[in-house]
């Protein structure tokens, strides 16, 4: 059907909108109306994605050039395929053993050198929807290994006439992300995988190490830049480090290797992308945001109760107990109070985030004190100074023994500063 949408949804109104012909573990379809709003000012641009993925960005913003990549060569084999015509012409159908048949075909046509062929598009297609949940899966020999899928039913294609002229203007690659030749006013939109211990959907996989690499990349680009990923701690860091603007959404969690599909929180950094008449927000690293995005989760997670500074959405679902405050300063001593699952103590939490710039290390001495005044007086039990983001100069100093043994207080071994990293670790576990 043809897209009758309005232009302010960043959407061309003369290019036929289709859906993902995937399905695709960890797709971003759901996200593209808030890169819609990105990538409006920027249509006569040429839309890049390292990691393409389903595709579901790019079906969505249809651009008039683009430039996709991925590195797993069976995805990009599949889509210059469509782009010349695909048609399916074998059996599909939807049970075990078919499936396990086609996989094996599949997997052997890779070890005879024949991954780029029409064939191998058309079985990767079938296994990818047949497959379980749509992940894409391969072991270490690089084969495909994702087990059947086990659905009622299975909308099958056979003809990709459709995709054929939406594709013809766009160029597809297969290769690392940095081997990708950008000019200056490319549109960059990245969505690697996840920061999670699970990232085998190629043969290689990604690691940290390719995560700050991408990152790096990223900040380089003179073009705009919007990027995203799941919302952990140094993800955070990483690109609030390199200069982006950096805000956390919620994200439906599709697949989970432990079966819980709650939302997720995802990062979205941008990068010299401007907004036109929309103001543009700032970056969201104070300490309420830290608290919202990163403790109070890893609180739930633990199974801590707890209760927040202020109200709204955070302090309704707490449950109801005062913070104490400094009275004569009219200030919050502490940003939340939790009470440990285990042992049923009082744990005070103070907050400070720093990125390049500010004061919040300058404040570290005086809200130690009032930390230890807290517990010594039995307000709490304990108390942790969480520190996050990578402006700090003096962090370790802050974090050693030797800072703590300057002061006098019998509650010293009951106040505890400690990175960001490090508390959300243990309250996880239930471990602080």
């Amino acid at each position: 059907m043809r897209n009758t949408t309005a232009s302010s949804k960043g959407v061309s109104e003369t290019r036929p909108r289709l859906l993902p012909p995937l399905k695709w573990a960890g797709g971003k379809r759901w996200l593209a109306p808030q890169i819609a709003k990105f990538y409006e000012s920027y249509r006569s641009f040429r839309l890049v994605e390292p990691f393409v993925g389903g595709m579901g960005i790019a079906l969505s913003l249809m651009p008039e050039r683009a430039l996709l990549n991925d590195i797993n060569q069976h995805l990009i084999n599949f889509y210059l395929q469509i782009k010349k015509g695909l048609k399916i012409d074998f059996p599909l159908e939807n049970n075990s053993d078919t499936y396990y048949r086609y996989r094996k075909h599949f997997n052997d046509l890779i070890r005879q050198g024949k991954a780029d062929s029409g064939e191998a598009a058309a079985l990767f297609y079938y296994l990818n929807r047949t497959g379980f949940n749509g992940l894409c899966r391969f072991n270490k020999k690089g084969e495909f290994n994702v087990p059947f899928g086990r659905y009622k039913k299975i909308n099958y294609q056979r003809n990709f006439d459709a995709y054929t002229e939406a594709l013809s203007s766009w160029e597809f690659r297969h290769g690392d992300f940095e081997a990708l030749p950008l000019a200056q006013d490319d549109f960059v939109y990245a969505d690697p995988p996840y920061d999670v211990e699970f990232t085998s959907y190629s043969a290689g996989g990604f690691s940290w190490r390719d995560q700050v690499r991408l990152a790096e990349w990223l900040a380089r680009h003179s073009g705009p830049v919007v990027a995203s990923n799941l919302a952990t701690p140094r993800i955070l860091d990483l690109y609030g480090s390199l200069g982006f603007e950096v805000e956390v959404i919620k994200a439906p969690r599709r697949i989970s290797s432990n079966g819980n599909r709650d939302d997720a929180l995802e990062m979205l950094a941008t990068k010299d992308v401007s907004f036109g008449e929309m103001p543009r927000k700032s970056r969201n690293t104070n300490t309420g945001h830290v608290l919202e995005v990163m403790l109070a989760h890893a609180l739930e997670r633990g199974g801590y109760k707890y209760t927040l500074k202020g109200s709204g959405a955070s302090a309704r679902r707490t449950f109801a107990e005062p913070i104490p405050s400094d009275k004569a300063r009219h200030q919050f001593v502490l940003d939340a109070v939790a009470v440990c699952p285990k042992t049923k103590n009082r744990i005070g939490i103070s907050a400070k985030w720093q990125e390049t710039s500010g004061t919040a290390e300058e404040k570290v001495a005086l809200e130690t004190i009032r930390l230890l005044k807290l517990v010594e007086r039995g307000d709490i039990d304990r108390a942790y100074l969480v520190m996050g983001g990578n402006g700090w100069t003096l962090r370790n100093y802050y974090l050693s023994q030797d800072f703590m043994e300057m002061f006098s207080s019998p509650a010293k071994d009951r106040v505890k500063p400690i990175t960001l990293e490090d508390f959300v670790a243990l309250a996880n576990q239930a471990r602080l």
